[in-house]
Formats: C-alpha cells, structure tokens, sequence
C-alpha cells in the first residue's frame, strides 16, 4: 500500500479514540491499520498526543490527536535520525 493509502483509514481509527486517546491507545490505532508496530512513536504533551510512525512501503504518518479527539494526519519522510518523531527539547 503506499503512504497515502494509510491517511484515511488512519484517521478513522484514531478518530474513534475521542477523548480517550493516549500514547498506548494511539499507537494499537495506528497498528490496527498496518503501520509497524516497532517504529510507532507517541508523546504526550499534556493537550493531546503527537505520534510517528513509519509505514511498511516507506514514508511516515505524523500527526496530533487533541484531547477533544480532533485528528490531524499527514503523510512524509524520515526525519534527520531516520525516525518518524522529532522529539521536542527541554
């Protein structure tokens, strides 16, 4: 499947998360859909929850799940480490 083909189906399974959204809930919602359970990165910010995952074919998924449960989801690339999720400084 390519990147793309992931988005939607995606979006719905984190979407019907809502507001019980959580790093370990948004993670089984993205491999529910067919992104590798090993590269599926979260962090909660406290306003919701910010992922990363690689996709089998290439590509990541990033994307926010706020506590109100709205979803934004985009396909791309491989951040500078090689990863999915750039993790925010101190």
């Amino acid at each position: 499947m390519l990147l793309e083909g992931y988005i939607e189906p995606a979006r719905a399974a984190l979407t019907s998360l809502g507001m019980k959204a959580n790093p370990p809930k948004v993670s089984q919602a993205l491999e529910s859909v067919g992104l590798n359970k090993n590269e599926i990165q979260t962090d909660d910010t406290g306003s919701g929850v910010r992922f990363g995952a690689a996709a089998p074919s290439g590509g990541c998924v990033y994307g926010y799940v706020s506590l109100d449960g709205a979803v934004d989801i985009a396909p791309g690339g491989s951040i500078m480490d090689g990863g999915c999720l750039d993790m925010i400084g101190q």
